[in-house]
């Protein structure tokens, strides 16, 4: 456990490292960043404790199956970031210490090579802008419309 937990709460310090960085600021989450690193040794933590027992499994099996989480998860990446922060816990968990380095450093590299290359988007940079502006009379072109036409895709 003395090198276990330790070495899980490193893998999630990574991970939530490589999160930070290749994460927006639209769609960065604090509480997601901290279940990252915390997951990681909760999850070492239960590996240990677990050690091929089947009855143990399944009784922290029921216990979870309580436990209800309050924070949504609004981008699919989070989700990633979280199962990748288990599988870190799992691994230093059941001692496959070199295995489980070289793994999460081979998806972090692959992370911020995906980041970094814009991998998927169309342009150069994408963002999304909310405008909330008032209506104007009926049959009435609004003010705003002659510059959206010219420096915007599709119409008003």
């Amino acid at each position: 456990m003395l090198a276990s937990v330790p070495l899980a709460l490193v893998f999630g310090l990574f991970i939530a490292a490589i999160y930070r960085r290749t994460m927006t600021n639209l769609n960065f989450s604090v509480p997601i960043l901290h279940t990252i690193v915390y997951l990681a040794m909760i999850v070492a933590l239960i590996m240990i404790i677990v050690a091929n027992e089947l009855v143990r499994a399944f009784t922290l099996l029921g216990a979870f199956a309580v436990i209800r989480f309050r924070t949504p998860i609004k981008d699919a990446r989070d989700g990633a970031f979280i199962f990748w922060s288990l599988a870190a816990g799992m691994g230093a968990g059941v001692g496959l210490y070199i295995e489980t380095t070289l793994g999460v450093a081979l998806i972090g590299l692959f992370a911020w090579l995906m980041h970094y290359t814009r991998f998927g988007l169309t342009a150069g940079r994408e963002t999304l802008l909310t405008l909330t502006v008032p209506q104007g009379g009926a049959g009435e072109a609004p003010s705003y419309a002659p510059v959206f036409e010219a420096h915007l895709r599709g119409t008003i």
